[in-house]
């Protein structure tokens, strides 16, 4: 399993997305600290939420670089500073870790807590990106609704890596 991790971690090719080498750290640590599934489920079990590439075995996976690969082709439209564009990618990488949880976006706190005292600032950081990613796609009422421009980033490339009408060349 930590070969496969390891594999995952190259394919995302955080190192040439993330320039600050905390956060790069931070975000390559919580991948070691996600569920095995995140490496090999679907991104949707129904297959109704997503497009073909995220379906299958390793969805998942592809669904959350596709989410990334579209975060960097909107970055220049934003003007977000380095180290927000670090934050966001780094959420962004994190953010489904704790799938197939109906509540996966707030578990992920839960998950990634022995980071904390290793990197209090990023943690602080990234953190309310993800717990916010489902925008108002919350069907139970328990997640937070992005409010900050980086959480409503976040959540808008999670939500078009999930359309069936577009196509992320991943």
């Amino acid at each position: 399993m930590e070969e496969l991790r390891l594999l995952a971690i190259e394919w995302l090719d955080l190192d040439s997305k993330i320039r600050d080498e905390d956060i790069l750290q931070f975000t390559e640590d919580g991948l070691l600290y996600a569920k095995k599934e995140f490496f090999y489920l679907p991104a949707s079990s129904s297959g109704k939420y997503h497009p073909e590439y995220a379906l299958g075995v390793g969805g998942l996976l592809r669904h959350t670089k596709a989410a990334m690969v579209i975060a960097e082709q909107l970055f220049p439209l934003y003007g977000f500073e380095d180290i927000t564009q670090d934050y966001i990618i780094s959420a962004l990488a994190l953010h489904d870790i704790e799938k197939p949880s109906r509540v996966h976006a707030i578990e992920v706190k839960l998950r990634l807590e022995p980071l904390r005292d290793e990197y209090p600032e990023i943690f602080e950081n990234v953190i309310p990106l993800i717990e916010s990613h489902m925008g108002q796609w919350d069907q139970y009422g328990k997640l937070p609704r992005p409010k900050t421009e980086a959480q409503i980033f976040v959540h808008l490339c999670d939500y078009l890596a999930s359309r069936k009408i577009l196509t992320v060349e991943i």
